[in-house]
């Protein structure tokens, strides 16, 4: 996977996961960067 969230074959997760482009999934790629960024304080707190 990319770190754009594409897989090899260039479709996004959203893509896959039949999410159209829209609010609701800049809502959801909202919601996923958060956690990413949480998830790297808790392992540079370690």
């Amino acid at each position: 996977m990319t770190e754009d969230g594409r897989n090899e074959e260039g479709r996004s997760l959203l893509d896959i996961a039949g999410i159209p482009d829209d609010e609701e999934a800049d809502a959801l790629r909202a919601a996923i960067e958060e956690r990413r960024r949480q998830r790297q304080l808790l392992r540079e707190r370690e």
